[in-house]
């Protein structure tokens, strides 16, 4: 019973994030609502009134419903916005840079903190800034604008930059300003720590591109550390129509593969000291990759996963999954609603939970070797569950996802095994890197001839056009239906 309550608070609490950021309601109106929920928990307390269990049940529905409202009223009401007065005017501003370098084609992309308030800045991509560094910034402050994603032109559909930005506490940008990089600012332990961490990802990254060449090695820094902003827009777009574009973004099913490898290597260890490891390890990774929301979901659930086998618990990956999600939501209440990232990675998760295993039953003429069932299943499983959103968000739906998937995700393991010694054996001795990095490209090989042979006009349904509501409406049906017949198949 405990485990249903839990379930019910914690869509309550989400639901409750969802609605207060649809709708504004009065101040006082999460108030009345945890009154509520205090008078039906004081009911079910009563001996002579029948099924109290009910009663709890709408307490603590309607207690962790207000408890979302009210979570975003404080995420509102703290918005200050204190650097309006210099829209439009050409102005200086000192900052830090707070996020790691997004390094595109023909600019790079970070976000710098000053005055209480975020900027996102684009520069030269031939500028040295790393994170930490006190940046002296002169140009003209603008409002971010709705405009039409330049990397999804096939759906025309307009994309809403402005609330991207919002979920961040991001109200500005600043284009090729005039900049002084006054070196390494005044940094916390954390921040130090996070430095160093982006500087060995960067390390890595041009270890990578010493002994393979492109653009196998970007989409090895893509598989490896969600490494995808120097893959080019037509790549991406081959990625996306393919079914494929997952692996770039550090999916539930790359740290899966990375969180296993550092448990393996830290197996000889006393357990206490390797779990300890390993969740520092986790966390390590999870921060160096700029700690994404599918990183960041993947790994909760990982850590969550040690240490249940640690302390001889029963692991339900249903409430893991619901915990991430309440851990993050919690955090930052706007990813609900305005991180495809999260969404995509939480829904994709669902699909291999609950439709996934369905689907495997009618494919048993297929050999599981190689595990190739399973990756039939879990393609088809997570392809049904994100297809509403996927629709939603851009507008097209790949044909060929399947496919395409069943012949690159066996390659993806040993890929990542070797383009991870690839990177790390460069800072040792290049020629032990050069060997390694061409087994890695043999294997990149092959994955782009699959995306190449199967991309075309014909590989995805563009121009298709669904409603929020809608999407919502679908979800919320299959999140109560899967939830509650699991539950009552336990019972």
């Amino acid at each position: 019973m405990r485990t249903l309550f839990l379930y019910i608070g914690i869509i309550s609490f989400l639901t409750g994030v969802t609605i207060r950021l649809l709708f504004i309601f009065d101040f006082f109106f999460p108030f009345i609502l945890f009154f509520i929920a205090v008078i039906f928990f004081i009911l079910s307390k009563k001996e002579r009134y029948c099924h109290t269990e009910v009663f709890v049940i709408i307490s603590v529905t309607t207690l962790f419903f207000s408890f979302g409202i009210f979570r975003v009223d404080i995420l509102e009401s703290g918005r200050t916005f204190l650097l309006d007065s210099s829209l439009g005017t050409y102005s200086e501003h000192t900052g830090t840079v707070i996020t790691d370098i997004e390094r595109k084609e023909n600019y790079n992309r970070f976000t710098v903190a000053t005055r209480g308030e975020k900027i996102l800045i684009y520069t030269n991509p031939l500028e040295k800034i790393l994170y930490g560094d006190e940046l002296i910034l002169s140009g003209v402050l603008r409002k971010p604008e709705i405009f039409y994603d330049v990397d999804n032109l096939s759906n025309g559909k307009a994309f809403d930059w402005p609330q991207f930005l919002a979920k961040d506490e991001i109200y500005y940008e600043l284009f090729y300003p005039t900049l002084v990089n006054t070196g390494k600012g005044d940094l916390s332990l954390f921040q130090n720590i996070k430095r160093g961490l982006f500087i060995t990802k960067e390390s890595f990254i041009k270890n990578v591109h010493k002994v393979v060449s492109e653009p196998e090695a970007s989409l090895l820094a893509g598989e490896v550390l969600g490494q995808k902003s120097s893959l080019g827009n037509e790549l991406q777009e081959s990625l996306r129509r393919t079914g494929i574009i997952h692996v770039v973004v550090l999916s539930g099913y790359n740290v899966t593969i990375i969180a296993d490898s550092i448990m393996r290597s830290l197996s000889f260890l006393p357990n206490a000291v390797s779990l300890y490891l390993g969740i520092g390890g986790i966390i390590l990774f999870t921060l160096m990759t700029g700690a994404l929301a599918t990183v960041v979901r993947a790994s909760i659930m990982a850590v969550l996963v040690i240490l249940a086998r640690r302390y001889g618990r029963l692991y339900d990956i249903t409430i893991a999954l619901l915990f991430a999600g309440f851990l993050m939501v919690l955090h930052n209440p706007a990813i609900i609603l305005y991180d495809p990232s999260f969404q995509l990675s939480f829904l994709a998760t669902m699909g291999l939970l609950y439709v996934s295993p369905f689907v495997e039953k009618f494919f048993k003429f297929i050999p599981k070797k190689l595990g190739m069932r399973e990756i039939f299943g879990a393609t088809i499983g997570t392809q049904i569950f994100v297809l509403p959103l996927l629709v939603y968000l851009v507008g097209q739906i790949s044909l060929v996802s399947l496919p395409v998937n069943i012949l690159v995700l066996p390659a993806i393991p040993l890929t990542m095994l070797f383009g991870f010694m690839t990177g790390v054996f460069g800072f040792i001795s290049y020629h032990l890197s050069f060997v390694f990095g061409l087994v890695s490209a043999v294997f990149l090989s092959y994955q782009l001839f699959v995306v190449n042979f199967f991309d075309g006009s014909y590989s995805a349904l563009i121009g298709i056009h669904i409603s929020l509501w809608e999407v919502i409406f679908v979800y919320f049906g299959l999140f109560m239906y899967f939830i509650f017949r699991k539950k009552d198949r336990a019972i």
